[in-house]
């Protein structure tokens, strides 16, 4: 059994960029590209190429289920995704599970993010003041997002772990990878008034918002790793929740070893080398079928990997 590699798919967003070619050397075209679809099998929507099996993921998942182990989701329960936000995202939340499988037919989305590079003084906005909802509400209304929002200094290497239900919006000037349930679900409650291309402002969900809205939300979303060892590797596990997802990072310097009983994927973040004899180099996304044990990891780079366990 082998690792397999992932081709991405690519969306053009109002806040994209360029930074995807520029910094991963992906071929993206010349547009503003938003989101890098690195591992996702949304039903009628994006379905990566699993290189060499002429598969998408979705049909590896549907034809050799045993090659990510036994799920309680019809779908493959998550997804990576690579954003380069030029300008801040939508002011945003995502349902919870309950919710989304009653009112939108799909997933929650809880997710976290690794954040890939940050300009000096960035910002991140989680979490929000109000009291209650019917506060919150008049604060939206009225424009107060300056009060309403709880801003955080963001640097390259930071993770956040952000639930369902909280609010929050990734400033400008920042790359991440996040790494959620298999969904493609928000409610946005302000866009900064943009307009598209054809002169259109993006739909707000305010009512849906306030539905789910975690009330009161002052946490921190930040979060520090649990460190270990293997070899000439650093591990670093930022979360690790039956249901959700485990989220790692891996720092090789080296000859190191990694495993994880589940399926997973890996993001090549940086450096090249090899896992257990695949070559590999910045900016590649592979599968990594379950139960494949110890795997050597040969080389000098850093892999960012999504899991996902029932129990």
């Amino acid at each position: 059994m082998r690792i397999y590699k992932l081709k991405p798919e690519f969306r053009e967003k109002i806040w994209g960029g360029h930074k995807f070619r520029d910094i991963y050397g992906m071929d993206c075209g010349n547009g503003l590209v938003g989101e890098g679809w690195l591992a996702s099998s949304l039903p009628g929507k994006e379905d990566n190429l699993v290189i060499g099996t002429e598969m998408t993921l979705s049909e590896l998942y549907n034809q050799h289920n045993e090659l990510f182990g036994t799920h309680s989701t019809e779908v493959i329960p998550i997804k990576f995704l690579l954003a380069d936000c030029n300008q801040s995202t939508s002011v945003q939340l995502h349902p919870n599970e309950k919710y989304a499988r009653e009112i939108e037919n799909c997933l929650g989305k809880p997710e976290c993010v690794f954040f890939l590079d940050a300009e000096p003084k960035t910002i991140g906005m989680y979490g929000h003041n109000a009291l209650n909802k019917e506060q919150f509400k008049k604060m939206a209304l009225d424009g107060e997002w300056e009060k309403l929002l709880r801003k955080y200094p963001v640097e390259k290497g930071d993770f956040a772990y952000i639930p369902a239900g909280r609010i929050h919006t990734t400033w400008e000037g920042t790359v991440i990878l996040e790494l959620s349930r298999n969904a493609d679900i928000t409610y946005r409650v302000y866009d900064f008034d943009r307009v598209d291309a054809n002169g259109n402002k993006r739909q707000l969900d305010l009512e849906k918002t306030l539905d789910v809205l975690i009330c009161p939300d002052n946490e921190n979303p930040f979060v520090q790793p649990q460190i270990a060892s293997d070899g000439d590797a650093m591990i670093f596990k930022y979360h690790d929740i039956p249901g959700e997802f485990s989220a790692y990072k891996v720092v090789n310097n080296g000859i190191g070893y990694f495993s994880l009983n589940e399926f997973a994927y890996y993001f090549i973040a940086d450096g090249s080398g090899h896992i257990d004899g695949t070559p590999i180099k910045k900016g590649e996304t592979f599968f990594v079928p379950c139960k494949l044990g110890k795997l050597k990891l040969e080389g000098d780079f850093t892999i960012l990997v999504g899991s996902y366990r029932d129990k």
